[in-house]
């Protein structure tokens, strides 16, 4: 069964979850199967949908087979999920105290009409029906009450004597000062001492949660304190008793028909809840969480409907567009995945990042080339929000990562020219590639680091497309067109003279490109990061520390390695020695009884030393006569020595017995009780007190060491388990360290340089110029391609020292 707090949280989870829309829940179950969920959402399909026990895969919901089936309510009557009577009755009290303390704060709410009837409906008596509600006030036992107020009968005296009312009312002129202040504060400017009484008179704690604690403070008071408020007066006798205030009231009992009622009526209520936030504002601030606390955490953890959120889910609706609308989408994607290298003289180009790619996809859309990375940082935002819109989550982190880069590089008053020129000149690109990759080799952003890099090579080459070029493309020549042409009179002609104008621009800017593609080549030249020296020394610096770096982590962890081979060597020595040839459970056996065996004598032998001294204080003391057989200095002596018996463990080591001045022996008369007539030797008698402390020091060091080998048993066995995983662990660590910890800022550069590899010519694998081959499936087929591409180039290049 579940707990109330568990049972409550399952409820609230799957009601909030069963509440998302069919769209929305339809491009739920879509990120699920595309894993372009958030690390919330793969919780929430965890939690909340429904599992195959025997493939772990999750349902489908069989009435409608385009989304995974989500589970049901839980049912209380489950024996796995449900609540036991006890859990019940904790949900019944924990509405009712919520009520209760409403009650006492009803104008608070005085206006919100719906937390009022909430209210209304369900406490107290129905003011319409004049019915008792499901919840109620938790009265005073009866019993109490009578000790509490009793109204006087005339001629009887204003007060009952013996009632808590009375003691108030006949010592208000000590009592009035003490309730005012201190750790009660019992009463305050809002409730004085004539509040008090008044309310004790009119039965308030029988209607009002904070009347009720006010009486329970008053009666912890007096029962606290009763010595002090006999100091100050009151007589012993004139107290009351309200030891048992604690139990005045039987909250828990509640009588069967109301919690079956309830049991048929809980639903509705936490719906209302939930449904209602004029309600859960006012409730929550009397339930103490234990209902609303599951609420608010489900309503948080579940922010599908809130657009600024990453766990945010679009609802996937149909597109309904017109045949002509379709028939211009189909070309528009065509265009731009067949034909636009064509016309735009520059081939498709291929991704090894895929976040690069999705975002240069959004980026250069509506960039101008010659904006520059100021440019490019402008648009960001706005790419953020569409890579949000189409749940690109990972590739939003990477653009993070890039936009948080630039801008620290753009603010680096060292590197003013580096980020003015670095779209337009190789050696300014170099230096700004080589700070990114410093830095996310600091931050561990490898991954986010590639993606910027490519972003940066795309942007690289583009930005250098002449402004002449940009003007070309959108000037309209009219050589031959020119309207005022006698020509041109003829719509026909007008085709001709059209198409020839057009020729001549296509010839200008083929002529254009040419000598834009060569002057790119020159300025972008010198790109590449050839060697870990040169002007920017730094870049070298910090390769020979994160070398230096990588060379003691392994260290480090050599050493522990071996640290934790030896430490297995002695531990697997000392279990071995104490289990010997006997299997691990019979040896353990073997020393819990032995233990035992030695615990026995050591308390035997404790009972021997404690009848030893209690029968050498009968022979020193008269305990008839109340006074001591030896002299008051012999008294010291002895008491030092057994305090330090008590104190010292070590034995004769470190204490002796005392030389007693004038009393070595003491005579016992026949007839004295308790004790064997003759005459003792009291320095005979405190040398065998101490030699059985010495066997007492002994059996307990005897019991103690066979603990402790029983205990190097066990968690030895235990940790050699534990030792040994380590071990394994550590060992291929170490064993793969260099294949798993490769140079990252060499890898890196690598990787710039090979993404700088064929972009003055935009040939090479990277590029594709076919036209049978669109982009989409140019990208796809690279995709296979990619990490053998960067192994060979990683083998066939380094950076020189």
């Amino acid at each position: 069964m579940a707990n109330m707090k568990d049972f409550l949280t399952m409820y609230y989870n799957r009601l909030i979850f069963r509440e998302m829309s069919y769209e929305q829940f339809l491009q739920f179950c879509g990120y699920i199967k595309d894993k372009k969920a958030t690390d919330n959402q793969k919780i929430w399909a965890e939690e909340l949908l429904v599992k195959d026990p025997a493939t772990g895969e999750f349902v489908p919901d069989p009435s409608l087979t385009t989304v995974f089936k989500r589970k049901d309510l839980p049912d209380p009557a489950d024996p796995t999920e449900g609540l036991s009577d006890d859990e019940w009755l904790k949900l019944f009290l924990a509405f009712q105290r919520a009520f209760q303390s409403m009650d006492s704060a009803k104008k608070d709410f005085q206006y919100n009409d719906k937390a009022k009837k909430f209210f209304e409906e369900y406490f107290g008596t129905n003011p319409t029906t004049g019915l008792q509600n499901l919840f109620q006030h938790i009265k005073i036992k009866p019993t109490v009450e009578s000790r509490i107020y009793k109204a006087p009968t005339p001629p009887s005296p204003a007060t009952v004597p013996g009632t808590l009312y009375a003691f108030l009312e006949n010592y208000r002129h000590i009592l009035k000062s003490r309730f005012s202040g201190g750790y009660y504060s019992i009463t305050t400017d809002d409730f004085s001492y004539d509040d008090l009484l008044k309310g004790l008179k009119e039965g308030k704690y029988n209607n009002k949660t904070s009347f009720r604690e006010k009486l329970e403070a008053v009666a912890g008071y007096i029962e606290g304190y009763k010595s002090d408020l006999v100091t100050a007066g009151i007589p012993a006798s004139d107290i009351p008793n309200l030891s048992d205030y604690q139990d005045w009231y039987d909250d828990n009992n509640v009588h069967p028909f109301r919690l079956d009622q309830f049991k048929h009526e809980y639903t509705v209520l936490l719906n209302k809840l939930r449904n209602e936030s004029k309600i859960r504002e006012v409730f929550e601030n009397h339930d103490k969480g234990k209902i609303s606390g599951p609420l608010n955490k489900a309503l948080k953890s579940q922010s599908y409907d809130d657009p600024n959120s990453d766990d945010y889910v679009q609802p996937k609706r149909e597109d309904e567009l017109t045949l002509t609308e379709q028939v211009g989408k189909w070309w528009s994607d065509t265009y731009s995945d067949c034909f636009e290298k064509y016309t735009k003289l520059e081939p498709d180009r291929k991704f090894f990042s895929t976040e690069a790619k999705i975002i240069c996809k959004h980026l250069q859309k509506g960039l101008k080339k010659t904006d520059g990375l100021d440019g490019v940082l402008g648009k960001i935002g706005d790419v953020k929000k569409k890579l949000t819109a189409a749940r690109e989550l990972k590739s939003k982190k990477h653009l993070d990562w890039f936009e948080k880069t630039l801008n620290a590089l753009k603010n680096d008053p060292k590197l003013d020219k580096v980020w003015a020129g670095a779209l337009k000149n190789g050696t300014h690109m170099k230096a700004l590639v080589k700070e990114i990759i410093i830095r996310a080799v600091k931050e561990g952003k490898k991954d986010e680091a590639k993606t910027a890099m490519e972003l940066i090579s795309v942007l690289h080459y583009d930005y250098t497309t002449s402004k002449i070029m940009e003007t070309l493309g959108k000037e309209n020549l009219t050589v031959f067109s020119d309207k005022g042409l006698s020509w041109n009179k003829n719509e026909g002609m007008k085709l001709v003279t059209a198409a020839l104008d057009k020729g001549i621009k296509a010839a200008f800017m083929t002529l254009g490109y040419g000598v834009t593609i060569v002057g790119n080549a020159y300025k972008l030249s010198n790109s590449k990061i050839k060697k870990y020296s040169g002007k920017n020394k730094n870049f070298k610096n910090e390769h020979d520390r994160y070398l230096q770096d990588q060379a003691t982590k392994k260290t480090s962890l050599e050493n522990l390695l071996t640290a934790e081979r030896a430490q297995e060597t002695t531990t697997q020595t000392r279990v071995s020695s104490i289990q010997g040839t006997r299997t691990y459970d019979v040896a353990k056996a073997d020393l819990e009884a032995e233990r035992d065996t030695l615990r026995s004598g050591a308390d035997a032998e404790q009972n021997n030393l404690q009848t030893l001294k209690e029968d050498f204080i009968k022979i020193i003391y008269d305990g008839a006569a109340g006074t001591y057989r030896v002299t008051d200095p012999e008294v010291g002596l002895i008491s030092t020595f057994l305090n330090q018996l008590d104190a010292d463990g070590a034995g004769t080591g470190s204490v002796t017995v005392p030389t007693l001045p004038t009393t070595p022996t003491i005579t016992i008369p026949a007839g004295t009780p308790g004790l064997t007539p003759g005459t003792y030797d009291l320095g005979f008698l405190m040398n065998q007190i101490l030699l059985q402390k010495d066997a007492v020091n002994a059996a307990i060091t005897d019991r103690n060491n066979k603990q402790a080998e029983l205990d190097d048993l066990v968690n030895g066995t235990e940790l050699l388990a534990q030792l040994r995983d380590q071990i394994t662990r550590h060992a291929d660590e170490v064993a793969n360290w260099d294949n798993n910890h490769m140079d990252e800022i060499e890898e890196l550069a690598l990787y710039w340089n090979r993404l700088e590899t064929g972009r003055n010519t935009k040939m090479g694998p990277m590029y594709n110029w076919f036209r049978f081959l669109s982009k989409k499936k140019a990208q796809k087929n690279f995709d296979g391609r990619v990490a053998g591409i960067i192994s060979a180039y990683n083998q066939n290049h380094s950076i020189a020292a």
